[in-house]
């Protein structure tokens, strides 16, 4: 009879906390009526009668924090966004609900594509670079955002003077996206380095880079560096050779 009572009270109580979390939803504020619906779905568990509450506490909770998260990248809250999205795959998941996990899954990698995009913009490309990495980590090959995030990283990482990182960046993306681009990308880094090692009388160094440049793409500038290098290094055919191309 004591355990009758208190399932009663318990069911009691998850409704009238439902019933705020309706409320909440009602006025169009998700991140309360989230923290109503879970604490309905505490109490709810156990109680007698209570499926109802419980399936639609289940149902309604990770499709509110895909929603949220919605909100937040149109914001810009693009970190907020993320911990909302990784909570709502974190109880679709618990709850067997499914749909909202993969919706939130294919959303990550696109929110910090996004926030990628917007710090490249203000030239903050450090911080942008990280992202671009995340969606490396988190994507796999094939997926479309894939080789653009390893362009857009490569173009981060040579903004900030990490030429070596930008060169791997960029050759993944060859490989998985945008080949014409990064082959420029990476032909235009080596010629840099063949003209600053001509500049410092490094004559074998501004031949190798030069090579390595027009091996991607190749390029009247780059043949010239190497004709320069060959010339000084004495090397009379190949100096020909070069000029001529």
């Amino acid at each position: 009879l004591s355990a009758g009572v208190m399932s009663a009270q318990d069911l009691a109580a998850a409704t009238e906390v439902y019933n705020s979390g309706a409320t909440a939803l009602a006025a169009g504020n998700k991140a309360d009526a989230v923290k109503f619906f879970s604490e309905a779905l505490k109490l709810a568990n156990g109680a007698e009668g209570a499926e109802e509450i419980i399936s639609t506490c289940q149902g309604t909770i990770p499709k509110l924090l895909v929603s949220i998260a919605k909100e937040l990248i149109e914001k810009g809250q693009y970190d907020e966004a993320v911990v909302s999205l990784e909570k709502a795959i974190k109880t679709s998941n618990e709850y067997k609900e499914g749909e909202s996990a993969k919706e939130a899954g294919e959303l990550i990698p696109q929110v910090y594509m996004q926030k990628a995009n917007d710090l490249f913009k203000n030239k903050n490309y450090a911080e942008a670079a990280k992202s671009y990495q995340k969606i490396l980590d988190i994507v796999p090959a094939e997926n479309p955002l894939y080789g653009s995030a390893a362009l857009n990283l490569g173009q981060s990482l040579s903004s900030i003077g990490k030429v070596d990182e930008a060169v791997k960046a960029f050759t993944i993306a060859a490989e998985t996206g945008d080949k014409e681009t990064a082959s420029k990308k990476i032909s235009t880094i080596f010629l840099k380095k063949a003209q600053t090692a001509l500049k410092g009388n490094k004559f074998n160094e501004a031949i190798e880079f030069a090579e390595k440049s027009n091996s991607y793409v190749e390029n009247a500038n780059a043949y010239k560096i190497a004709a320069l290098a060959y010339q000084k290094n004495n090397t009379k055919k190949a100096t020909i050779e070069n000029f001529e191309k």
